[in-house]
């Protein structure tokens, strides 16, 4: 301020402004200074040349109270005793020792000079380089963060840092004075290099650079070894150096690990400088064995550094290490081999060509291996042998081998069942599921059977596979013998409704054969066919024939004028068919024929060293059951003459519209062709269509050459369709005028040529040459016998199923309501049963594995039947009379009906259902179900305790009161199934069904039944005819009796009489008219 006055008001005014009372500060003038501050002392100035010269008058200067010196800053305060000094001091400029110094007031209240603008710049330090090894640049420049911090701590001693280039040989750190530095005591400025040198020594110190020589191959060696993120390492090949830089202390852990490895390495070389290899030859398995003995385990516990390695393909062990190792080693191994003992085993062929195709290592780890049993197998000529390190082992070995391995077979009855693309793809995706795992199987088709050999888990299952998809394909033939004729016609006119299922079931129906008519021929899927068996045994079961021989003159005759109103009468009447037995029955019935069943007259046979026969026979080819016939057709195969058209006659317009098709699509034939079609309605299985040339006596040779080529072709075809059997006729000897001669003589040697291309697995097995006119037959008997040679024999069987046609069973005890409900007792294990519904008793607790009847049941029927059981079960209230109803799964039935009976001490206390409404329900049940068949066992005889006449009346009366109640519809047929070891039950139900026969013996023609055979015979449904005193001759149809008598029919005493009337019911004419009043009731 320029005025005192001016100081004073503004102190005043600031001390009373409100914002800086809020902040408590407040001003006040400065004192006069006593003191000043010397600057720029020469250091070589005493302290008292300093006092004597502020106090000497020349210079304005005055008494000194106090003198601080300050070398470091080259300054000092000096105090005098009166501030008017000072002012004087002030005025004039001062040097001490000719050195020029600068004078400041100093205010003791401030504690500092005021400089005004006079005071000197303090002179900055130059910066100045900081040399760095460049491999230290290096880590630093990958490390932006070190760098960070290095240049941060720098930043504290005012120093700013400018850090070398990237690209730089000699790299140095340029260290420059900060901002902050001018602010700092002068003497701290002229120090600033030396504290910014040794400071940033300090920092770069915490790092380490080593360098190492080393050779490039030590270098490799270790190289992916010493690996260290903390640590930079830089190789340098022209120097052959290495160089470690980072962290001292991860430097110095890098450094003693590259030590150590270099020393291993150096080791390790000179160890492979002396190493060998040595090979010794072993299977795999005894490897394996040598290995489970602790092979591996006792060489690395020896020799930790000796290599052994096993090469399998080569079967070779391979040892490296030093010699006396690799010898000691390899003795060792010969030692153990030749200690090793051996055992032969006997096993089954089929088991020994299964192991010949399984690798021995892989199925010995299967068998013995994981079940820690160790040993292992190989295979000599024709045994196993066992081999291990102790006896123990090689028993086990063989236990395991026997239980774990086995075969299982089926038998063939139609060979072609293999050639089909369904049993290749079954077969292999068989292979597929088990082969790809351990559990292997081999499936090989032997002479008429299938084998399955393999580990037993994976066989059973492979072998229940194989076995439905055989029983589901295989084609066979049953033929059922009847009694008579009639039975088979009966059959087929009247029970059609029962057996016409059958034909959608691909089952071919023959009701009478070429051989016999009373025989009931099936052709068909195998399982179809043994159901269809068991059906027609039903219904053959429940008929009734009898012969009745008249040797009356003119009897014949006389019956052959009335056929139609005898036959329509009996079958309107009693449902029965009265028929004439033909010349040719007559012969089957005195047995001076053949017979069913009997084989058929050959005239001549051979069989041909690959197995084939060629068989001729005189027969009818329309009526041939081969299983492929040959048709002697034309180029358009048209059926218009000859034996064509008689095959189109049986087979029916079927075949004639796909020959057209045929035609249609691939053009008219050519003579010497064939092709195939099916056979439709006749009883061979394809029929092949052989186009023969017409005879020109010009080309003979031509047309000898195209009959052979038709006959090798048709061969051909029947092998390709994987045929058995075929039958060939006298190709072109028809219509197209061949000469029997030749063309016999073709047809031969074209058999034989062609045959001797077939091996014994060819399918073709039997070849049969036929015709019905004996010229031919004559001509082909003399071309065999030219061809061939003698013939083997004079008969031979006509082709027919492998297998023999199955015994029919002696017909079950049968008794029959008036409704016609069927009741028939049968001997035979209840889960044999074939019928809709199969009846079981059961406990409380369901549970199907506690008595003999469910236990068989369960057995039969699968798990499947237990688990929907119970599944019935929950939520009911189940207590005795309950029925529950389930379906049958394995069983030869749709449904089981379970029932919880009460026992027999309980019955009368139980409120619940008794024996009988439990039988009522089930038949009840079963008519629900619109099923025509039931099966009951004597159920309640067992622990339940029944008696059993008491169980047997009661299943009579239940049935016959039901049919007589219900009448059913659906339900036809109840069973009664007895077990065979049952003795007692059997003759109850058999004396309960004698009693009940007897009572009907008078009316009914059903016999008496015995226990040791089911139904021995019939009483004779005709009755012979016998003459009523007076004359009135009388006849017994059944239990009607007819009679024939003359006289008034209105004097008749019968239940009823018939009239004859018109459509107006006009009684004004005819026998009626006169005896109105005689029979007013009639008309009422």
């Amino acid at each position: 301020f320029i005025k005192p006055t001016e100081t004073n008001q503004f102190i005043r005014a600031f001390n009373q402004y409100h914002r800086v009372q809020q902040q408590k500060i407040s001003a006040r003038t400065l004192e006069m200074p006593k003191s000043i501050l010397v600057e720029n002392i020469s250091p070589e100035i005493p302290k008292d040349y300093i006092v004597i010269y502020f106090e000497s008058k020349k210079h304005g200067g005055g008494l000194v109270l106090d003198i601080s010196y300050i070398p470091e800053d080259n300054s000092a305060i000096i105090t005098f005793q009166e501030s008017k000094v000072v002012a004087t001091i002030l005025q004039r400029k001062h040097s001490l020792m000719n050195g020029p110094v600068s004078v400041y007031p100093y205010y003791e209240s401030l504690g500092a000079a005021m400089y005004g603008k006079e005071r000197l710049q303090i002179k900055m330090p130059d910066p100045f380089p900081v040399s760095i090894d460049p491999c230290h640049w290096r880590f630093l420049e990958q490390n932006y963060c070190l760098l960070q911090e290095i240049t941060h701590e720098m930043a504290g001693h005012c120093c700013e840092i400018k850090w070398p280039s990237k690209v730089c040989g000699n790299p140095e750190i340029m260290v420059h004075p900060s901002l902050d530095l001018a602010k700092r005591k002068r003497s701290l400025v002229k120090i600033w290099k030396e504290d910014a040198s040794t400071v940033l020594t300090q920092i770069l110190s915490r790092q380490k650079v080593v360098r190492r020589e080393i050779n490039s191959e030590l270098w490799e060696a270790i190289r992916n070894s010493l690996v260290k993120d903390d640590v930079l390492i830089i190789t340098d090949a022209s120097k052959r150096e290495v160089v470690l830089v980072g962290a001292a202390g991860s430097v110095k852990e890098a450094e003693e690990e590259m030590k150590v490895l270099i020393e291993n390495v150096v080791k390790k070389m000179e160890r492979e400088r002396l190493t060998i290899k040595e090979t010794v030859s072993i299977t795999a398995c005894k490897y394996a064995i040598l290995c489970n003995c602790g092979l591996q385990e006792n060489i690395c516990l020896a020799y930790p550094e000796l290599k052994i390695t096993y090469d399998a393909s080569k079967e070779l062990i391979t040892l490296h290490g030093l010699p006396a190792e690799v010898f000691k080693t390899k003795s060792d191994i010969f030692e153990r081999l030749s200690s090793m003992i051996q055992k032969p085993v006997d096993i089954h062929s089929n088991i020994f060509v299964f192991l010949q195709h399984v690798d021995n290592e892989s199925l010995s780890r299967l068998l013995f291996w994981s079940k820690m049993i160790n040993a292992y197998y190989e295979l000599s000529d024709k045994s196993v042998l066992l081999f291990g390190g102790i006896l123990q082992d090689l028993h086990r070995a063989e236990e395991e081998l026997k239980k774990d391995l086995t075969f299982q077979s089926i038998e063939l009855e139609d060979c072609t069942v293999t050639k089909k693309k369904e049993w290749l793809e079954l077969t292999e995706q068989l292979y597929k599921a088990y082969n790809c795992s351990d559990e292997t199987i081999l499936i090989q088709e032997q002479e008429g059977k299938i084998v399955i050999a393999g580990y037993f888990k994976k066989v059973a299952t492979a072998h229940q596979k194989l076995s439905d998809f055989v029983d589901n394909h295989t084609y066979i033939q049953r033929n059922i013998k009847t009694k008579s004729a009639a039975v088979v016609m009966y059959v087929q006119q009247e029970k059609s409704p029962k057996w016409n299922y059958l034909n959608g079931q691909g089952i071919k129906i023959h009701f009478g054969t070429l051989r016999s008519h009373k025989v009931i021929s099936l052709e068909g899927p195998r399982v179809a066919v043994l159901k269809g068996v068991e059906l027609f045994h039903n219904i053959l079961s429940s008929l009734h024939a009898i012969n009745i021989t008249i040797d009356k003159p003119g009897a014949k005759s006389f019956f052959k004028e009335r056929e139609e109103l005898y036959i329509n009468g009996a079958r309107q009447r009693f449902n029965c068919l009265i028929r004439i037995q033909e010349g040719t029955e007559e012969v089957e019935e005195t047995g001076e024929g053949n017979s069913y069943g009997e084989e058929q007259q050959s005239c001549y046979k051979v069989k041909l060293g690959n197995g084939i026969l060629v068989v001729l026979q005189k027969a009818d080819l329309t009526k041939c059951s081969a299983d492929v016939v040959v048709n002697a057709s034309n180029e358009e195969l048209m059926h218009i003459g000859g034996l064509a058209s008689r095959l189109l006659e049986a087979a029916g317009p079927e075949l004639q519209k796909e020959c057209k098709d045929q035609v249609r699509q691939h053009g008219s034939f050519k003579p010497g062709c064939a092709t195939i079609t099916n056979a439709w309605k006749l009883p061979c299985k394809q029929v092949i269509h052989a186009i023969g040339p017409r005879w020109q006596s010009a080309e003979k040779e031509n047309c000898i050459k195209l009959l052979k080529k038709s006959v090798r072709e048709s061969l051909k075809l029947a092998n390709r369709y994987q045929h058995r059997s075929i039958a060939i006729p006298a190709i072109s000897s028809g219509i197209f005028g061949f000469p029997l001669k030749e063309c016999t003589h073709s047809i031969v040697t074209a058999i034989k040529e062609s045959l001797e291309d077939f091996s014994e697995n060819s399918c073709l097995k039997q070849i049969y040459l036929m015709d019905i006119r004996d010229d031919t037959i004559k001509a082909f008997s003399e071309t065999l016998n030219e061809v061939f040679g003698p013939s083997l024999s004079t008969t031979y069987p006509f082709p027919k199923a492998k297998h023999s046609v199955a015994k029919i069973q002696p017909e079950p005890e049968m008794l029959m309501t008036a409704e016609g409900l069927k009741i028939v007792l049968l001997k035979k294990g209840i889960e044999e049963a074939v019928t809709d519904v199969i009846v079981n008793s059961v406990a409380r607790d369901l549970q199907l594995d506690k008595g003999p009847l469910s236990r068989a049941l369960l057995a039969k029927a699968g798990g499947e039947l237990q688990v929907e059981l119970t599944q019935e079960g929950q939520g009911k209230d189940i207590k005795e009379g309950c029925v529950l109803k389930t379906s049958g799964y394995n069983l030869s039935c749709l449904h089981v009906l379970h029932a919880v009976l009460p026992a027999w001490n309980q019955r009368k206390k139980s409120e619940s259902k008794d024996l009988g409404s439990i039988i009522e329900e089930c038949l009840k049940v079963t008519e629900q179900l619109c099923l025509s068949s039931i099966t009951f066992p004597a159920i309640g005889t067992g622990n339940l305790g029944y008696p059993k006449q008491y169980v047997a009346k009661l299943f009579f009366d239940e049935v016959f009161k039901f049919s007589q109640a219900e009448n059913p519809k659906s339900l036809k047929e109840v069973h009664f199934v007895l077990h065979s070891s049952d003795a007692t039950t059997t003759q109850a139900f058999m004396d309960e069904l004698n009693s009940r026969l007897s009572v009907s013996q008078t009316s009914s023609s059903v016999p008496k039944a015995s226990s040791e055979n089911f139904q021995q015979g019939s009483q004779a449904f005709f009755e012979p005819s016998s003459t009523l005193k007076g004359g009135i001759p009388k006849m017994k149809i059944g239990p009607v009796e007819l009679q024939l008598e003359e006289g008034d029919i209105t004097k008749q005493k019968t239940d009823a009489i018939v009239n004859i009337t018109n459509q107006t019911f006009n009684l004004r004419n005819g026998m009626f008219f006169n005896t109105i009043g005689v029979l007013p009731q009639i008309f009422s």
